[in-house]
């Protein structure tokens, strides 16, 4: 699975470029393997301080930007801002 978490990560840092801006360009997914999906997300977390945003607004300001049509079948945002992923 670390093959495809390494294939996820640059979709994600451009969902994170057009939800957020391009001064988060670099910011690590922080994806890993997850009992409620496929992968898992936890990004928002880190960023929600930095941002002065909920973690949950900004998970699902980047889910919104997620492709659907390649790698990622749906994603969802789950509990306070976790990004849930299934493949």
């Amino acid at each position: 699975m670390t093959d495809i978490l390494s294939e996820l990560t640059p979709l994600f840092r451009d969902a994170v470029v057009r939800a957020l801006g391009s001064q988060h360009a670099t910011v690590d997914p922080m994806l890993c393997i997850s009992k409620h999906a496929d992968c898992q997300a936890n990004l928002a977390m880190g960023l929600a301080k930095s941002l002065e945003r909920s973690p949950r607004d900004i998970a699902q300001a980047i889910v919104k930007y997620l492709p659907t049509d390649g790698w990622i079948e749906g994603a969802e945002v789950a509990g306070p801002g976790f990004i849930n992923v299934w493949l």
